[in-house]
Order: structure tokens, then C-alpha cells, then sequence
């Protein structure tokens, strides 16, 4: 399926440097006889400077060091599959229920299954939500509700199936799950071939519809538009799974970036949004849209 990019307005430094100059020109006031000729401005300041991997590993370390928690992330350039890591393929305590069971559904449901009432939707009746399959999907990743969730791993066959679909996607672990399993899931699931082409675009409308990502969007430039889940079970744990497009970008030019972040051990949810707001300002450093 095309990648959907889009980007802001390029910024246009000289232009206005131009601009000053014609303005103190036309005002015949200038100190100088004429208008000085305006100093060209290097491309790479019109964009935050990137940093190399090792640079971006010594800030995590360093801020884990500070705030005494530990992060672990995953970045794909999907332009390139690229990674950017650090301590990306350590177990992580989350399993993220809802992204795995939701892609399982989309890649398992037929359209006519999607749209009707699954057998186990009276538990999410309180909800409010549509009694359909998708909705039960798109409830689970949009506001990560237990009943929904549950919805979905009961369609599966129950939590012993989820299991096994689960370690054939992110691999068997009995640690648990990484950084990079997560981020290689959502990336297969939105740019590859886990789901079928309208599939892969359900699944990034549910996820352009949810708050799920709000430290990661938090921490990036207005150019990034980001879509994602997170799980926040566990006091001062956070995951957040997200997709990191430039909006109005001609396709090809700034290829997306799915990010996987973990924050354990900090000192509240507070402190784990900040760290990983920390992640996402580094990795959109490390990987600049106009690379």
C-alpha cells in the first residue's frame, strides 16, 4: 500500500532575509549606502541537527542515569529498515494485549465478521460501543478498555491461542516481548505484509483516532504527525508503539518512522511520560524528516 505522507510548509529562511533587505532598501534610511546581500543559511539548520547512534545511545544513558529509571527503544527508518536502538531487544514487562490481539483479528476477520456482533461482545455492552467486531478492535486501541480487549483475545479462541499467535509475531520469550518485537510488529502490520492493503489502513485510522501516543507526540516537532497505542498498566511503566509520518510530503522524500519506546522503574506516570517524551524528541533528531 502507498505510503500516505504529508508535510507542512518548508520554511523559507532566505526568503525573508530577501524581504528584510528590499524593505531597508526601499526606505532609503539604511546605515549603509546599500542593502547588505544577505548570507545564504545552510540547509542543515532549517532542520534539528541530527545525531549519530552513538550520540543518541550516551543522552539515553545519561538520562537514565538522572531520573534513575531505564528505557528501552526501537526505531525503523522504513525507508531504508533501518534501526535505531538502545537496549532494543531487552524483555520488556508489558505484553501491549491490545495492539497484538487487535492485528491478529484484522488479519484473521473476514468483512462480514468484522461488521457483525461477536459471541462475546455482551461483556463490552457498557462501553456505549457499536456491537461489532471493529468496534471492539477500534475500542481496544483507542481507549485500551479490558472489556474490549477481552472481546478480541475470546474471538481468537481464548487467552491460551493468543498466546501462541502472539510468540509467532513478536517471538517466544519467556522474559517477555522487546522494544523491537513491538516495533516490527506495527511496522509489518501498517507498511508490510501481516494484513491485506485495506486492512493496513484500518488499522492506522483507529490509530489516527486514539490518544494513545501523547508523550511520544508530546516530544516531537510540529512537522510529525503521530499514530500509535500505549499501555499504561503498571505504576511507572509506559509502552507506546507509534508510526511518525511528515504530513503533505511528496511519497518517498521523508519515508515514515515507527517507534517502540519503554519506560520502566520511573518515579510516577509523570516521570515515565517525560522520558519518553525525552525518546521521541532523540529519535526525530536522529532521524530528521528532510534526511
Amino acid at each position: 500500500m502507498p505510503r500516505l505522507l504529508r508535510c507542512p510548509t518548508a520554511r523559507s529562511i532566505a526568503s525573508l532575509a530577501v524581504l528584510v533587505t528590499t524593505s531597508v532598501s526601499l526606505a532609503g534610511c539604511s546605515a549603509s549606502p546599500e542593502p547588505a546581500v544577505p548570507h545564504p543559511t545552510p540547509a542543515a539548520s532549517r532542520t534539528p541537527q541530527a545525531m549519530t547512534a552513538a550520540e543518541f545511545s550516551e543522552r539515553l544513558a545519561a538520562y537514565e542515569r538522572k531520573h534513575d529509571l531505564r528505557v528501552r527503544v526501537d526505531a525503523i527508518d522504513t525507508g531504508d529498515d533501518h534501526h535505531l536502538g538502545f537496549r532494543a531487544t531487552e524483555a520488556v514487562p508489558l505484553d501491549m494485549r491490545a495492539l497484538t490481539a487487535s492485528v491478529l483479528v484484522l488479519a484473521d476477520a473476514s468483512d462480514d465478521e468484522l461488521a457483525a456482533s461477536p459471541a462475546a461482545f455482551e461483556a463490552t455492552a457498557g462501553t456505549g460501543a457499536s456491537a461489532t467486531l471493529l468496534d471492539a478492535v477500534a475500542a481496544a486501541l483507542q481507549t485500551s478498555a479490558p472489556e474490549a480487549q477481552q472481546t478480541l483475545v475470546t474471538w481468537l479462541g481464548g487467552d491460551d491461542a493468543l498466546r501462541r499467535r502472539a510468540d509467532a509475531l513478536l517471538g517466544p520469550s519467556s522474559a517477555g516481548p522487546s522494544a523491537r518485537s513491538f516495533a516490527t510488529l506495527l511496522d509489518d502490520a501498517v507498511y508490510g505484509e501481516t494484513l491485506a492493503p485495506e486492512r493496513r489502513g484500518t488499522l492506522r485510522n483507529i490509530l489516527l483516532n486514539s490518544a494513545g501516543s501523547p508523550a511520544t507526540a508530546a516530544g516531537t516537532d510540529a512537522p510529525w504527525e503521530v499514530a500509535g497505542v500505549s499501555d499504561r498498566s503498571q505504576a511507572g511503566t509506559l509502552v507506546e508503539v507509534s508510526t511518525l509520518e511528515v504530513p503533505y510530503r511528496a511519497s518517498g522524500d521523508a519515508p515514515p518512522v515507527v517507534l517502540a519506546l519503554v519506560v520502566t522503574g520511573a518515579a510516577g506516570q509523570r516521570a515515565a511520560s517525560r522520558a519518553a517524551e525525552e525518546v521521541s524528541t532523540l529519535v526525530t533528531h536522529a532521524l530528521p524528516p528532510t534526511r
